[in-house]
């Protein structure tokens, strides 16, 4: 939720911004059994945080986990007020986020710009038996997973060696 909170606080001219990180997903849709903090608020955060309102960003509310654990860790600072805002809620999430610019009433995967390498590599690692060229998982990512990725992405992917079970002629 970096990105967003950063925009955010640019359109809304705020200087305040931190970031802690929750892990629920490990790398593209493989997710542990339960969320964790990986990287907290520091201590020394305590006095900038004490009394202040809050507001936590992310960029999507899927299950709820991960935004359920952030606000649970920010309230141990104890601010005055905690809201959540994300760019995309889920109605399948059993958290209730305070803003949201859209509602997924379907539930599907979302692929942020600035998770794409990562998504679309492991989704490209889980296609048993490995594609054989880059019109293959193109289409076999549509097919298995619904996600639809400009050819150019993939060369993009591929000429900088993420995908490399690719054979070298599939370039």
């Amino acid at each position: 939720g970096y990105v967003p909170a950063r925009l955010l606080c640019d359109y809304l001219d705020l200087m305040a911004l931190t970031s802690i990180k929750v892990e629920h997903y490990l790398s593209g849709s493989t997710r542990r059994r339960e969320a964790r903090v990986r990287y907290p608020l520091c201590e020394n955060m305590a006095d900038e945080v004490k009394g202040r309102r809050v507001l936590i960003v992310d960029d999507v509310n899927d299950s709820g986990d991960t935004l359920l654990i952030a606000k649970a860790h920010v309230q141990g600072f104890q601010p005055s007020e905690v809201r959540v805002a994300v760019m995309h809620d889920k109605t399948v999430s059993q958290f209730a986020v305070d803003f949201y610019a859209h509602r997924i009433v379907k539930w599907r995967w979302i692929i942020y710009p600035w998770a794409m390498t990562e998504d679309v590599t492991e989704f490209a690692r889980r296609l048993s038996p490995p594609p054989s060229s880059l019109d293959e998982l193109q289409r076999r990512l549509a097919e298995e997973y619904r996600l639809r990725i400009p050819l150019r992405t993939l060369q993009t992917l591929q000429s900088s060696g993420r995908l490399p079970f690719l054979d070298a002629k599939a370039r």
